[in-house]
């Protein structure tokens, strides 16, 4: 049996996760059978079988998430991608989940709402990065930010400090189907000890086109050594939407 998905209320938004991203050979043979031909030629690009494993789990994740709350076969999911590269539902059920995939190392983590609830950002980023943190942030934060990061008592928490942060503007340029580049250093993030975020676009452009005062936030852990960041556009106006988590395990029958 598939396993089930919980209703999706308007202003909620459901996050599923995976510490683990294998797949057995059958399982690998008939997740890659369904997918698309971007998907497939994607896939035949990775150079490394371990990754290609993960990009196939995260695809399959993805897939037969979105099929089970359209209610229809995951071979039957459709996609169109935005010319950054970022799959939106086509066909039928166009417009009707808006949906964003992130996967780090062997985590792998899907945030899906209704369409009505506004437009998704999510990044997660598992800790392995060895070199100093503070000459990249001096490369691509504000001097607010990097003010942020040197104010830390310690590496560690300016290590986290860093990893929040980019957490944050990665989530928020993969809302605004923007990228990266544009919002590093087109947008200015607060992080208060309460854990509210507030956002400054910098970027006149941004600004205009994704106001910064429709813009909600949410950071969060999935294990000690992996932790991840939410940004939800609602451009309604709508309040601060409401999170929930749920494990992920695949299941093609």
């Amino acid at each position: 049996m598939h396993q089930s998905v919980p209703l999706l209320k308007a202003g909620s938004v459901h996050l599923w996760y995976s510490l683990e991203s294998s797949l057995s050979i059958s399982e690998q043979k008939r997740a890659l059978e369904a997918l698309d031909k971007t998907e497939k030629e994607r896939y035949a690009s990775i150079g490394k079988k371990k990754m290609q494993e993960r990009f196939l789990f995260s695809r399959l994740m993805m897939r037969s998430l979105l099929s089970r709350y359209l209610a229809v076969r995951f071979s039957e999911i459709r996609y169109r991608y935005r010319k950054e590269g970022r799959p939106e539902l086509a066909g039928c059920a166009e417009g009707k989940l808006s949906f964003n995939l992130s996967h780090s190392g062997s985590v792998t983590c899907l945030a899906i709402c209704n369409s009505k609830t506004g437009t998704l950002g999510l990044d997660i980023e598992t800790e392995g990065r060895r070199r100093p943190v503070l000459p990249l942030a001096e490369r691509f934060f504000t001097e607010e930010e990097i003010s942020f990061l040197k104010e830390a008592e310690s590496k560690p928490e300016q290590k986290k400090r860093f990893f929040s942060l980019w957490n944050l503007k990665e989530a928020l340029g993969k809302a605004c189907a923007k990228g990266l580049a544009p919002v590093l250093k087109g947008s200015r993030l607060q992080i208060v000890e309460d854990g509210d975020i507030s956002l400054t676009l910098l970027d006149e452009s941004l600004q205009k086109e994704y106001p910064a005062m429709l813009w909600h936030f949410h950071q969060f852990e999935l294990s000690e050594d992996c932790r991840g960041a939410l940004a939800c556009f609602r451009p309604d106006g709508g309040g601060a939407p409401e999170l929930s988590y749920y494990s992920y395990s695949p299941n093609l029958s």
